[in-house]
């Protein structure tokens, strides 16, 4: 789970630094933000050694999210609305309730018999 997380922070590091690239058209900001996040998929891959990959994905996307609205508020003075918050707050409800998902049999999806599945025959 700690990779997963500092996977997080680097690549809301990455995103930041690219949110400054102009585009691309300024070369620093882009190969940092493009270095940063090869190393957050790194990590990325070493916390599916602890989290399935959809857990992992949704807890990837829903933490850089919420940083990322706090990133755009306070350093690029981009205003979020109502929705915005809303939007984070159910992002942070889902988050709670994925913390404690692990590789367990009985909770990994990649485990379950197929011809169990309500939509096998």
């Amino acid at each position: 789970m700690l990779a997963l997380l500092a996977g997080v922070g680097i690549e809301v590091a990455g995103t930041s630094l690219l949110a400054t690239s102009d585009g691309f058209r300024h070369v620093a900001p882009t190969l940092g933000g493009l270095a940063l996040w090869a190393v957050a998929l790194y990590l990325f891959i070493l916390g599916l050694r602890t989290k399935p990959v959809a857990a992992a994905y949704a807890i990837w996307s829903g933490t850089a999210t919420a940083l990322l609205v706090l990133i755009a508020w306070l350093g690029f003075d981009q205003r979020p609305g109502v929705e915005m918050f809303v939007g984070c707050g159910l992002i942070v409800t889902g988050l709670a309730l994925l913390r404690n998902v692990s590789l367990e049999p009985d909770a990994d999806l990649r485990h379950q018999d197929v011809e169990s599945a309500p939509w096998a025959g």
